[in-house]
């Protein structure tokens, strides 16, 4: 009997990408994708090798988001170059610089809680987990609120076009648009910058030294429309999937409530069993070998399926359960280079906010547990997942007991 080839943008794997990964995993380890000329790659061993090793370039990714970002994105430097530019950025997303900037992210996701506490029902993903990584951004980067829906708009267009690995011409014109527009008004953000001296990341990067030279506009233009498009999305995803899995799972939840160190254990659980970023993109810079001797020439594309990955039993114990309590998930190294999950990529390239996704989770996930008594799902509501590259709840409709909010 002759086996079925998988196909990422089939409808079976719009739907449910998780009933497929075996197959890519068990049959398929390293498939040539002919619709995008893409080499796929799903097993654990070599999604970890393809994303940490240095023969492997995240350069691919300046091809398609160069454009619309503005510039140079910090993904695809490699060296001297990007370990100048990752220790640029790092102060303002690790450390005291992320410490000076909880109390924000806390007094942004306690106003958003706000709007719908005495409702009794939220949407989660609508109102909450869609709003909070968005406007943490715009904090760090200290833009105007009132200019927040315009650039909700130019977020929406890049996200659609990050995901769009079928080439839809629509998608890009839209998303070329906006990219432009959006350069166009962080221009002028940073012309009123110059002169000034704040403690903002945007005044930051505008004031850094890169190794005896200043940033050019065109990479801060691009690291800004990449923290939007990449920070944004993933953070509200990955939030709404930890909220789910714990009302699904009643005695985690309760275990939570009663020890919030264990937030940290669900967020790295979260990210291992439906990690938000469902493909991740490298070039191998030379000829190289994967699983069952595959050769994959230099120069062309890898797509590495996290999800697929994360869910391979030959690295996890019983990886299709959710458990915040497993132990062959390194909890400590979670959220560093040391993870061994591979949600947030690995290696050099690992991701960059990776901390600040941390905290805007955990303080979210706090004030939940604080504030929404008696949560469950609404009558009716089910789970419907959404997206290729990126992955997430359509919705997420829950009731739970009106109450004054807990200061």
């Amino acid at each position: 009997m002759s086996v079925v080839v998988p196909d990422i943008l089939s409808p079976e794997f719009a739907a449910d990408p998780y009933g497929l990964y075996a197959s890519f995993r068990e049959d398929f380890p390293v498939l040539l994708h002919e619709p995008t000329g893409a080499y796929i790659t799903s097993r654990y061993e070599d999604v970890s090798r393809v994303l940490s090793e240095p023969e492997f370039s995240a350069r691919c990714y300046g091809r398609f988001l160069g454009a619309v970002v503005g510039g140079r994105v910090i993904l695809e430097l490699e060296g001297r170059e990007h370990t100048a530019h990752r220790r640029l950025v790092n102060p303002a997303v690790h450390g005291a610089g992320l410490k000076r900037i909880e109390g924000e992210i806390e007094e942004i996701e306690r106003s958003l809680l706000s709007k719908f506490i005495a409702r009794g029902s939220v949407d989660l993903v609508r109102e909450f987990g869609d709003e909070f990584p968005i406007e943490v951004i715009m904090r760090l980067l200290a833009l105007p609120v009132a200019d927040g829906e315009q650039i909700r708009r130019w977020y929406t267009s890049n996200v659609r076009f990050a995901s769009n690995i079928s080439g839809d011409p629509d998608v890009t014109a839209e998303a070329m648009e906006a990219g432009a527009a959006f350069q166009a008004y962080l221009r002028e953000r940073i012309a009123e910058r110059r002169s000034s001296d704040g403690d903002d990341l945007l005044s930051m990067l505008l004031s850094a030294d890169l190794e005896g030279e200043r940033m050019p506009e065109e990479e801060i233009l691009a690291f800004c429309g990449l923290l939007l498009t990449a920070g944004g999305e993933t953070a509200g995803k990955a939030f709404a999937n930890m909220v789910r899995h714990l009302l699904e799972h009643p005695d985690q939840l309760e275990a939570v409530k009663a020890d919030r160190s264990l937030i940290e254990r669900a967020i790295a659980e979260t990210l291992r069993f439906t990690p938000p970023n469902v493909i991740l993109q490298r070039e191998p810079l030379i000829d190289v070998t994967l699983s069952n001797g595959a050769q994959i020439p230099r120069d062309s594309t890898i797509m590495c399926l996290v999800g697929a990955a994360n869910r391979d039993p030959r690295h996890f114990t019983d990886p299709d359960s959710f458990e915040i309590n497993r132990e062959d998930l390194a909890f400590r190294q979670a959220f560093a280079g040391g993870a061994n999950h591979v949600a947030f990529g690995a290696g050099r390239h690992f991701c960059l906010g990776a901390h600040l996704a941390r905290a805007m989770l955990s303080i979210g996930m706090n004030l939940i547990l604080d504030n929404l008594e008696d949560l469950r799902f609404a009558d009716g509501w089910q789970p419907v997942e959404r997206g290729i590259v990126t992955r997430g709840l359509e919705s997420l409709k829950l009731e739970f007991t009106p109450r004054a909010m807990v200061r």
